[in-house]
């Protein structure tokens, strides 16, 4: 699948050079006895590498759980893999975030017109994402909560890869949602996932959420330190029930 320029291409396109620091900014951190260099951890290089290697081994029907401390590297690593994928002609269904997405939530939209296709998978998306209540049916999309609203994003996203290449890409999941909620709504989706046969890849500094999800991969990166990475063989993917 790969060719010469590939990791140019990915890097220049999702990767973040590196810098030198400004002289204020190396007199701060030798303030804490930092150096002024880059930060050890996951070159950009790491990142496409480990990138490559989560598009090569994640089988259908599975979630990827990419976890670990703020600031660690976990949205770098998703929008990297978020390139691979693009570059193999296999693109996701990317999350956004409820901040980022204003334009999809029209003024006066019920709920279930944000939705598109048949009411029946609609609905189902809904309840999947853990918004089935039937009062939220023809609410106004600006009478939702944040956490609402990024359930309602998931289950766009839910409907979006129907007929995409089965990828699900989730920043920020589960971020806007208290703890019971949150973990209801990963049961939900990792079941959505199995069944369907989705590659759902999930990003969150919750690592309580682990459990919940029960994922077949997990990337835990921390902040100073090489990633923890476990990911299924090729063509012998762990199974769940139904």
């Amino acid at each position: 699948m790969s060719h010469p320029d590939f990791a140019t291409r990915v890097l220049k396109a999702r990767g973040t050079p590196a810098r030198a620091c400004s002289r204020r900014a190396a007199r701060a951190l030798a303030l804490f006895g930092l150096p002024d260099g880059p930060r050890p951890g996951m070159t950009d290089r790491d990142r496409l590498a480990l990138a490559q290697r989560i598009a090569e081994n994640t089988p259908p029907a599975s979630v990827t759980f990419i976890t670990g401390p703020s600031g660690g590297g976990k949205s770098r690593l998703a929008r990297t893999l978020q390139a691979v994928l693009d570059a193999r002609e296999d693109a996701p269904v990317v999350v956004p975030r409820p901040e980022r997405a204003s334009p999809l939530f029209r003024p006066g939209a019920s709920v279930i017109d944000l939705l598109p296709g048949p009411v029946g998978h609609a609905l189902a998306a809904l309840a999947g994402a853990g918004l089935g209540e039937a009062r939220l049916i023809a609410e106004p999309v600006e009478a939702l909560s944040d956490g609402q609203r990024a359930r309602l994003l998931l289950a766009r996203a839910m409907l979006a890869s129907r007929a995409s290449g089965g990828w699900v890409l989730a920043d920020e999941f589960c971020t806007h949602l208290d703890t019971p909620t949150a973990r209801s709504v990963c049961r939900a989706m990792a079941r959505w996932a199995r069944r369907e046969r989705r590659r759902l890849v999930c990003v969150s500094a919750r690592d309580e959420l682990l459990e919940a999800l029960s994922p077949e991969g997990l990337i835990w990166i921390d902040l100073d330190q090489p990633p923890l990475v476990l990911l299924p063989e090729k063509d012998h993917a762990r199974t769940h029930p139904a």
